[in-house]
């Protein structure tokens, strides 16, 4: 194809001259043309994600509406707005002679839907005028997308964001925006001059994707923090916490938790007494709560945490239920490993708790537990002539054998099972628990017997 054009510069060194294909006929206008506040009518050519290129034919210039000066309401998408060939009336909101750029608004304007009521040369058909139109937004593009090669980055979720604060505020004050980032950068970027069409479609894509998912954790995160609902992540949150519920033993224990993990014992010693002051003296079972979880704290982190922890269940006892106190107690001395104090404390429960089949039965499973079996058989002894109730009896019996059952002694607890038996024949419970024990052992040939 031949073409014609016009030599600007040469360079007999390396031989070469520079050539432009430029009609000089098609000279673009002067922004000193236009001022500040001026209402024009134009036709948009070019839609970006920042926002719209507007021209004007009869002025020979192409200006800029940005996303935040389409509409006073937010604009998500230039495209929901505004499309390419749509006529609109814009105001002029800034003239930048050294760049011969121009700044406009659409607010308080918008599309033209009539095209009779444009004023006469109006904007036809396309002609070379076009031409000139599309070359100077390439030229604005190459600048315009300079930085942005650079950085090859999207905009982030917190980009967004911030451009929205943005939006909103100028809203709200109704200021001319200064220059937004793409705008300062307007001769400084440079994208690629081929962008993929489904590249960019999947990028916005993701975009929104991603914008709806941090949008939806924000709003249950304020939904939950409405509704109380929110887990806990401060001092502040634990003290609003224990005012809304103070009798609560399960929010004090989590103070105390909270504060142990910010290695704070002290506080936490601070929050289980006020637990033990604030929770109603009628909530038995919540302040028990907390003086078990007081005992464990002593026993973590008391100096020395046996003894600290010994001098706090003393001080315990008149306030709590003898037999539950004690149990808690053993429970946390089998879980920390410390079987003498265990031996010592069993001793002094089955002395002071004698008529309690309860008591009996813990020290008895604490020695099965153990692998004591001939203690925990002489404990066994012991507990039948403390015990007077032959109902009790029996039922303390059948425990124990499902104790042996659970710890592997198998013929004990047969032996024991077959004792009661004999003496209860037409007790089908019991017939029915023993039974049930050897098919889980598959012991067919017993069980037919």
């Amino acid at each position: 194809k031949c073409v014609q054009g016009k030599v600007i510069d040469i360079n007999e060194d390396k031989k070469q001259m520079e050539v432009t294909l430029k009609d000089e006929r098609q000279v673009q206008g002067s922004v000193t043309s236009v001022s500040e506040g001026d209402v024009l009518r134009g036709r948009i050519t070019r839609l970006e994600k920042f926002g719209a290129f507007c021209y004007f034919d009869d002025k020979k210039l192409t200006g800029l509406i940005h996303i935040s000066e389409l509409g006073t309401d937010f604009v998500k998408s230039v495209a929901s707005v505004v499309g390419v060939g749509d006529e609109v009336e814009v105001a002029v909101t800034k003239v930048d002679e050294s760049k011969n750029r121009i700044y406009l608004t659409m607010k308080g304007f918008g599309v033209i839907e009539d095209e009779d009521e444009l004023e006469e040369g109006g904007y036809g058909e396309e002609s070379d005028e076009d031409d000139e139109d599309a070359k100077m937004e390439d030229e604005i593009m190459h600048d315009l997308q300079k930085n942005e090669s650079d950085d090859d980055v999207e905009e982030s979720d917190d980009d967004l964001e911030e451009k929205r604060k943005v939006v909103d505020d100028m809203k709200a004050s109704e200021i001319v925006p200064m220059e937004t980032e793409e705008e300062e950068t307007w001769t400084d970027f440079d994208m690629p001059k081929e962008v993929s069409k489904v590249e960019d479609d999947s990028v916005k894509r993701v975009t929104q994707r991603q914008g709806k998912r941090k949008e939806t954790e924000v709003r249950a995160a304020e939904l939950a923090r409405i509704t109380g609902s929110a887990e806990p992540s401060s001092k502040a949150d634990y003290e609003r916490l224990v005012l809304v519920s103070p009798n609560d033993s399960y929010t004090w224990i989590s103070y105390m938790a909270f504060l142990l993990s910010l290695r704070e014992v002290d506080e936490a010693r601070k929050v289980a007494e006020r637990a033990l002051d604030v929770i109603n003296y009628r909530e038995q079972d919540e302040k028990h709560n907390v003086w078990v979880a007081y005992l464990n704290l002593e026993f973590e982190h008391g100096s020395p945490p046996e003894e600290s922890a010994m001098q706090l269940f003393k001080r315990g006892l008149p306030y709590n239920d003898g037999r539950k106190f004690h149990l808690a107690l053993l429970s946390i001395l089998k879980e920390k490993g410390m079987d003498d104090m265990a031996q010592q404390l069993l001793t002094t429960m089955c002395k002071k708790f004698r008529d309690s089949p309860e008591i009996w039965l813990a020290s008895i499973e604490y020695h099965i537990s153990q692998k004591r079996d001939k203690v925990a058989s002489k404990v066994m002894d012991r507990s039948l002539k403390s015990i007077e109730d032959s109902k009790e009896q029996t039922k303390l019996i059948s425990q124990v054998a499902l104790l042996y059952y659970k710890h592997q002694y198998h013929e004990q607890a047969r032996h024991m099972f077959e004792s009661i038996l004999k003496s209860y024949p037409k007790r089908t419970d019991l017939w029915s628990i023993y039974i049930d024990q050897e098919i889980k052992l598959k012991e067919h040939p017993r069980i037919k017997n």
